[in-house]
């Protein structure tokens, strides 16, 4: 992992996503996914920071339910901060089998019974609207 992405930098790319959409007459930008710029599990200050100004109706807002935070679940600790956060949340758990998902994810050091254990509990602190997760799986060819 090189670094996270600040807060800055994130809400800089939902305003650069919304300006060239109104550039080109497209629909405004109305779901976001934090994906690939950075664990947020491990950047939890810039990503609340973000989620508060991207809800803030004097700033973006956007809609909390329509803003997702995918996490890979570093660790069942990591799994239980998340749970503050107000949007939806999706686990990376790119594969069902611990010696795929390793494969997949090196950092791995958890197995997926564990992580799960931790999501259970995540989503059993949330407020109910909030009570779901997306679970996310890579679909590879010859490997899973």
């Amino acid at each position: 992992e090189l670094r996270n992405l600040t807060a800055h930098e994130i809400l800089s790319q939902v305003w650069l996503a919304q300006r060239q959409c109104r550039c080109l007459g497209w629909p405004r930008v109305r779901n976001l996914v934090f994906m690939g710029m950075g664990e947020p599990a491990n950047n939890m200050e810039a990503v609340a920071t973000a989620l508060q100004l991207l809800t803030d109706v004097e700033s973006f807002g956007i809609s909390r339910w329509l803003i997702t935070v995918s996490t890979v679940a570093p660790s069942p600790q990591h799994v239980l901060q998340v749970s503050d956060l107000p949007c939806r949340l999706a686990w990376s758990i790119h594969a069902g089998k611990d010696s795929v998902r390793k494969q997949l994810v090196p950092s791995a050091r958890y197995t997926a019974e564990q992580l799960r254990d931790a999501f259970v509990e995540c989503i059993q602190r949330r407020p109910a609207r909030y009570q779901q997760l997306i679970c996310e799986i890579v679909l590879l060819d010859g490997i899973n």
